[in-house]
């Protein structure tokens, strides 16, 4: 393939872009990518000897948050920051959109267990070794508390991709309400 040739495929257009701006995207997203990935590296090295000691649990928190976090996350938000040059179909671009919101709400809910876990751990600590019933307590708010958080999060992303979500949450209000007037006296016992 002689240069000429070259050049002429780089000019050839995809989706309306030359090849040569779709594979400076490519570049461009996989570079940051490893800086990202490079940069959360160091970050985590240095706080786990922060951590190590002190005996504050936040840095504990963060050094677990950052250790949750996705690769595919990285990736796909390198990705999109650099698609944003490009001109693309305007389908394309929604569903690029939507997909990386989505991929934000599959992360956004690895964060959040790990909040949940970390406050449940750190707050019910002392009561669960004194008593075993608030050990059975904090296991049912972990279980409810998580639930809830990927009810919203799952209705994040269905109104991400159009769906009315509103009858769907009215519907779950008063399914809730149900639940909770059949359910009274055991929450109120188990509260107690």
């Amino acid at each position: 393939m002689e240069l000429r040739d070259f050049i002429n495929l780089l000019n050839q257009s995809v989706l309306g872009n030359p090849l040569r701006v779709w594979l400076f995207a490519l570049l461009f997203s996989l570079i940051s990518f490893t800086v990202i990935r490079l940069a959360l590296r160091l970050i985590k090295r240095r706080l786990s000897v922060i951590a190590a000691r002190t005996v504050t649990k936040m840095d504990d928190l963060a050094l677990d948050l950052l250790s949750s976090t996705r690769r595919g996350f990285i990736l796909t938000w390198a990705m999109y920051f650099w698609s944003k040059p490009l001109k693309l179909p305007v389908t394309i671009d929604k569903l690029w959109d939507r997909l990386v919101i989505l991929a934000l709400v599959f992360q956004s809910a690895i964060w959040g267990t790990r909040l949940i876990r970390f406050w449940l751990e750190n707050y019910f600590q002392k009561k669960a070794q004194e008593d075993i019933a608030t050990a059975t307590t904090i296991g049912l708010i972990s279980t409810v508390t998580r639930a809830a958080l990927y009810m919203l999060l799952a209705l994040v992303a269905l109104n991400n991709f159009g769906v009315d979500v509103t009858a769907l949450v009215a519907g779950l209000g008063v399914g809730g309400i149900a639940v909770a007037l059949a359910a009274q006296n055991i929450l109120g016992d188990l509260f107690a």
